[in-house]
């Protein structure tokens, strides 16, 4: 993710007046608040920065509008202006599998899962091979207490992609709340594996060995 900082910036210093690259950088802020225990205060600024100039040079941008979105329900907690903003990007592309995707999670994380379910569908259906797609679906239904279905989506997309991270996280919180936390052990251990026993990793698997009474 830094390294994708350094070549949106790259991207800046050759045509500061071009926006997308500003949304790179947004968006970027955004994945590290999703993915990393970094904390979400120092994120949000340069992710003010980088959103308010891009909307500034192209506020027609649909990229823009979603990542502005995103950024005022995960760091402003503020959903009415998040699904005003998503919604306005999928008028503006439509056919963007991330604007119908992002919308999606809100409004999971939101509580609405029978609405987020259709946005997700919509963005699976333009990109029918996104696992992260299909992660934010199997979030869904643990979040909506589907656990039978969380599961076969969350199983079916570790088998076509076994080295797929979020998905062990997934399966970590769906066995916990099943109450198989052995279970939610060995998803925890193959995730910070994966993730090379960094800080998010490590959390990961002391939640499931505390759930499974496990003292270290």
């Amino acid at each position: 993710l830094l390294l994708a900082i350094e070549q949106f910036e790259r991207a800046i210093e050759i045509d500061p007046e071009f926006a997308s690259p500003h949304v790179g950088i947004a968006d970027v802020r955004l994945l590290q608040s999703a993915w990393s225990y970094e904390d979400p205060v120092k994120l949000a600024a340069p992710w003010r920065v980088a959103i308010d100039r891009a909307v500034a040079l192209d506020d027609s941008l649909a990229e823009a509008q979603a990542s502005y979105g995103f950024g005022k329900f995960i760091f402003d907690f503020d959903p009415y202006t998040a699904f005003h903003a998503r919604r306005q990007a999928i008028r503006l592309e439509p056919n963007d599998s991330q604007v119908r995707h992002w919308y999606g999670v809100c409004l999971y994380q939101s509580g609405r899962t029978d609405e987020a379910l259709v946005a997700l569908e919509e963005s699976a259906m333009l990109d029918p091979k996104s696992h992260i797609v299909d992660f934010s679906v199997g979030m869904t239904y643990l979040t909506g207490r589907r656990y039978d279905e969380a599961e076969a989506v969350l199983n079916a997309t570790l088998d076509d992609a076994p080295d797929f991270v979020p998905i062990y996280q997934g399966l970590v919180y769906l066995h916990i709340v099943q109450g198989r936390t052995r279970e939610a052990v060995v998803a925890a251990q193959r995730q910070a594996e994966l993730r090379e026993y960094d800080a998010m990793g490590l959390a990961m698997l002391s939640l499931a060995q505390a759930a499974d009474g496990q003292s270290d």
